[in-house]
């Protein structure tokens, strides 16, 4: 069985647009340090059992190594963000 090769037309995103998706990075990291998930178990009782035994470990991202997985106008502005957070941001793009 033969796949088909599908091709993605990338399109620059508006300037506006660039400062809300990397905010919106930036929060996602901090959810998942904080368990934010998690926390709502008295409004999702399905959520409560599917918790872990770690659920009540929360990290930090002092000090925590970021990838950014190219450095575009986006890229950038979530590493000068992570940066604020005392991050360490490793970075890779297609020129090396």
């Amino acid at each position: 069985m033969r796949r088909e090769r599908r091709r993605a037309d990338l399109q620059p995103m508006a300037a506006p647009m660039r400062r809300a998706v990397s905010e919106h990075a930036m929060m996602l990291m901090l959810a998942v340090c904080r368990k934010l998930i998690g926390s709502t178990r008295a409004w999702f009782p399905a959520l409560a059992r599917a918790t872990t035994s770690t659920r009540n470990k929360l990290y930090e991202l002092e000090d925590k190594t970021l990838g950014i997985v190219g450095l575009g106008n986006i890229g950038k502005k979530v590493a000068r963000r992570a940066k604020a957070f005392e991050c360490t941001s490793n970075i890779m793009t297609s020129t090396g």
